[in-house]
């Protein structure tokens, strides 16, 4: 069954209108949703990546972190909440996340939060259909990863939240 999405104005409100995944690459022009990205620091300063699966259809086997579309009926904080329990088993608290930007792309809103917690990979459950490894980074090997797909604005705000700005 595909999921379902809010759609969303230009400003990123609701707009009381819905549409299936599936449908996602064919939303008229003016129309978003919303897709959270969550940033996870240990206290060693370290910084959870997930290897996507090979099982994904875009970037399958590529490192990444977790993140994924806001389903219909949640805002922001609970779909991040969401996807972190869904694709690596960790909860997160509403006290551990943090809106860190917001980004308005072509078709879609990426609220990028920033998560505090400390946990071992090796008890993570993974979602295989998500997710084939967790692993720990530093903050340089972090931003050593090309996100490629991601343009120049989001690669600042990401430099900008490891380095704590």
């Amino acid at each position: 069954m595909s999921e379902i999405w809010d759609m969303l104005d230009k400003n990123g409100h609701k707009t009381g209108r819905t549409f299936l995944r599936s449908e996602a690459a064919n939303i008229a022009e003016g129309d978003y949703y919303l897709v959270v990205h969550i940033y996870i620091k240990n206290s060693k300063n370290q910084w959870l990546m997930q290897k996507r699966s090979l099982l994904k259809e875009s970037f399958p086997g590529e490192w990444d972190i977790t993140g994924g579309a806001v389903v219909s009926g949640e805002d922001s904080v609970t779909g991040a909440m969401r996807e972190v329990e869904e694709e690596i088993g960790v909860s997160l608290a509403t006290e551990n996340l943090k809106l860190f930007a917001r980004i308005k792309k072509k078709n879609h809103f990426v609220d990028i939060y920033k998560a505090e917690k400390d946990f071992d990979t090796e008890n993570c459950v993974l979602d295989p259909l998500e997710v084939d490894a967790v692993k720990w980074v530093s903050a340089d090997e972090l931003l050593a990863y090309a996100f490629d797909r991601h343009e120049k604005t989001y690669d600042a705000i990401v430099k900008a939240l490891v380095s704590g700005r």
